[in-house]
């Protein structure tokens, strides 16, 4: 929306059209001025006042997405400085948290690059010998849902990723995906992204 409004071509073709407009525009110019206007934008216009008001229009459209801008960058301002007021951790242990997702991603891959190749290699091995493979423990789809799920924050349990809360469980059964006292932290939304990096780099 603001890269349009900075072209401007939108809308002049939209406030041109508007009647509304054109006569709080064409106010004190030629009679002919509002008629005129709606052909501006198209370069049909013949008086020339209409060619100025297009220029005008293309001011305020250019002027309008500068605010548009200057007000997405306040909002975004503010957004991250009160999530980081309201943070329940921290920014420190942020510090220490992000370092933690970023290793956690890299051993991750690195390890389910290897099981899948050993994996396929028993695969293919067992596919020219005829045979049956070994048995192989490879986690379940449950298991993936679980740690792809969205992180939860509890200040009773420290667990830095799904992963983590994932094998740090009580009971092999037993659902992460959501207890009481979880809660989805705003600031906390860079723990997600790494499962999403994984599933790319993959």
């Amino acid at each position: 929306v603001a890269v349009a409004l900075l072209g401007g071509a939108f809308y002049e073709c939209a406030a041109s059209g508007s009647v509304p407009l054109a006569r709080r525009l064409c106010r004190g110019r030629e009679p002919t001025c509002e008629a005129q206007l709606p052909l501006a934008p198209c370069r049909q216009a013949q008086e020339s006042d209409a060619q100025d008001l297009l220029k005008e229009l293309k001011a305020q459209s250019q002027v309008l997405g500068w605010i548009l801008i200057a007000v997405v960058i306040i909002f975004l301002l503010i957004f991250t400085s009160v999530s980081r007021c309201l943070s329940p951790v921290s920014f420190l242990q942020l510090k220490f948290w992000k370092i933690y997702l970023e290793q956690e991603q890299q051993i991750l891959k690195s390890q389910a690059t290897e099981h899948a190749t050993e994996l396929a290699k028993e695969n293919i091995k067992c596919f020219f010998e005829c045979a049956h493979p070994k048995e192989s423990n490879t986690p379940s789809i449950k298991d993936w849902q679980q740690i792809s799920s969205l992180y939860t924050f509890n200040p009773k349990e420290q667990y830095y990723s799904m992963l983590h809360k994932y094998v740090n469980r009580k009971e092999k059964s037993h659902s992460i995906r959501s207890n009481e006292g979880d809660a989805v932290i705003p600031v906390l939304d860079f723990v997600d992204t790494p499962g999403m990096n994984i599933a790319a780099g993959l």
